[in-house]
């Protein structure tokens, strides 16, 4: 029998489960790492292809538990025109030449201080290998990693306010990827995706901005040998920093300017496409439900009848919500501090503090 009762949205305290689910998961497969051979090329792929997974895994968990609608929840389900996919690529673009000095300022700042960044084990010595790659890296991360941040906890959070969703679901992103070196990136990119959604109303456009941003990484990657090599540290100097994120300040001015034109035209090419796309279907069922709502034969209700039912309805829901909140708030004070404490002890080891 099928439920017709699923919720077509995720409310205000789905985010905080969503986080959760991922933790929960994420340390199941890490213990499965520890047991699990992965010496061969088979099971490292899938393995690879599990850790990924996870941030799908919670954003369908999240669901289940809600009973939410997870394609119309997620926005999966919301199609694009060929000129918002290519307003994802151009932001995709922006977002890796307009930022990338910033990223460098900050990861030599943290050499200079001592800091040893995570040496990249992605080797790429055929082409083979980089297909592999391209789904592993590329496919998977951009529809796994965005169903979660965006099309969950993104979508969860707007529901207090769109601006805050966005930065705060950006935070949980950056925090998730662990990595301390790529803050800046990860944050920023998060940033762009979660405004490529909220502008665009479908996770395809951020689908296609994650997915552009790795491929290029994996390309440029396979294009100069393949990678898997280590990097010499060179101290740079202090004043080198400084004009470097002179310039990178500047550089990311504009490209903010222009990611704010990117996403002024994707919300207009939005509004149009939904116009056009409209279908009769549709706008036959809007007809229906006024012509429904004033062809009704039931008879109204006395006033006092429905101040009577709507304190009925009001108190369970209140006592609901008031229950709701304090596990919201407790599952947030418990997986934030589990991603900073994780965050910061992989910044402390990059430091050698404790080796």
């Amino acid at each position: 029998m099928i439920n017709k009762t699923l919720k077509k949205d995720f409310s205000k305290f789905d985010a905080s489960i969503c986080t959760m689910a991922f933790i929960v998961f994420s340390l199941t497969v890490q213990l499965l790492l520890l047991v699990v051979p992965t010496n061969n090329l088979f099971m490292a792929i899938l393995m690879s292809a599990l850790i990924e997974a996870v941030f799908f895994f919670a954003a369908m968990f999240t669901a289940g538990v809600k009973k939410v609608e997870f394609i119309e929840a997620t926005k999966l389900n919301k199609k694009i025109s060929p000129a918002m996919a290519a307003l994802a690529i151009a932001l995709s673009l922006v977002c890796l030449f307009g930022y990338t000095n910033l990223t460098n300022v900050f990861v030599v700042s943290l050499e200079n201080l001592g800091y040893t960044p995570r040496v990249s084990n992605v080797a790429i010595p055929n082409f083979g290998v980089y297909l592999i790659y391209v789904v592993l890296l590329c496919v998977c991360p951009a529809i796994f990693e965005e169903t979660c941040f965006r099309g969950c906890i993104l979508s969860s959070l707007k529901n207090y306010n769109k601006h805050a969703a966005v930065v705060l679901s950006a935070l949980v992103f950056m925090l998730m990827h662990g990595g301390p070196d790529q803050t800046i990136h990860q944050f920023i990119v998060g940033i762009i995706c979660g405004y490529a959604f909220v502008y665009s109303s479908s996770l395809w456009v951020p689908i296609i901005v994650h997915f552009v941003n790795n491929f290029v990484a994996i390309t440029v990657l396979f294009a100069y040998g393949g990678g898997a090599e280590e990097e010499v540290f060179t101290f740079v100097p202090w004043s080198e920093v400084a004009k470097t994120l002179i310039v990178a300040l500047v550089v990311g001015a504009i490209a903010t300017y222009i990611v704010y034109l990117i996403l002024k035209t994707l919300k207009n090419e939005r509004r149009k496409f939904e116009a056009k796309n409209m279908s009769k279907e549709e706008r036959a069922e809007v007809v229906k439900q006024d012509e429904e709502l004033f062809q009704s034969d039931e008879t109204p209700a006395s006033e006092a009848q429905k101040d009577e039912e709507k304190r009925e309805t009001i108190m369970p829901q209140k006592k609901k919500i008031n229950l709701e909140g304090a596990l919201n708030i407790t599952l947030w004070i418990l997986g934030g501090a589990y991603l900073v404490i994780e965050w910061i002890t992989t910044l402390i080891s990059g430091f050698g503090v404790g080796n």
